[in-house]
């Protein structure tokens, strides 16, 4: 996966991302909500996290539709492990944000990936999205491969990381291109907060901007 989230060096406006790093973000999760489903096996129907991932990839394609945040952002909040994420890609400032901000925090990183998903929804057209129809188990999650055909002709597997929160799954990760998000926006979000002064509210600035 490309480089994601990659903050302005100066005093920025928003965090940025390149063309490039745009690409392949819309395609790790954008992507499956502009194309219709594989149904898979018979053998995929008792598969609750297939059944669950393409419940998800259903709901994005509705979002994808009206390609705007608040749309997309229905679709993270209910589905996506957002506090595990944000916190994880706080890394070493982790520390740093007060309990009394998570929220705000957590809020943030949803609104940035969702505004990003409807920006690139607009720009870039999948041909095909097909759903695996095996999981595999490591540890307290579970795996599943996608492979993504764009309309330029390149192919690609998106591989999907879920956990089970009590009762429910959450998608707590994504792969594309060999990289996953969650340390992509790690470093990012270290770099940013790195490069003023070691300042968290700063990150959290940038976010209230999306």
């Amino acid at each position: 996966m490309a480089q994601a989230f990659r903050p302005k060096k100066k005093t920025p406006r928003h965090l940025n991302l390149t063309r490039r790093e745009l690409l392949c973000l819309s395609a790790a999760t954008g992507a499956l909500a502009l194309t219709g489903l594989n149904p898979g096996s018979a053998s995929a129907a008792s598969d609750p996290v297939v059944r669950y991932m393409n419940k998800v990839a259903t709901r994005l394609q509705k979002a994808a539709r009206q390609a705007s945040p608040p749309a997309f952002l229905q679709v993270i909040r209910k589905h996506a492990d957002t506090p595990s994420i944000a916190t994880y890609s706080l890394g070493r400032y982790r520390s740093g944000l007060k309990r009394s901000r998570r929220r705000t925090y957590y809020n943030g990183v949803a609104r940035l990936i969702a505004h990003y998903f409807a920006e690139q929804t607009k720009q870039y057209r999948v041909e095909k999205f097909e759903m695996g129809d095996r999981t595999w188990q490591e540890g307290k999650y579970y795996f599943i491969d996608s492979t993504v055909t764009l309309t330029s002709g390149s192919r690609y597997t998106v591989r999907w990381k879920i956990i089970k929160s009590g009762r429910r799954h959450k998608i707590a990760d994504v792969r594309v291109l060999g990289r996953w998000l969650t340390r992509l926006l790690r470093k990012d979000f270290e770099d940013f907060v790195s490069s003023r002064g070691d300042n968290v509210s700063a990150l959290l600035a940038a976010l209230k901007r999306f």
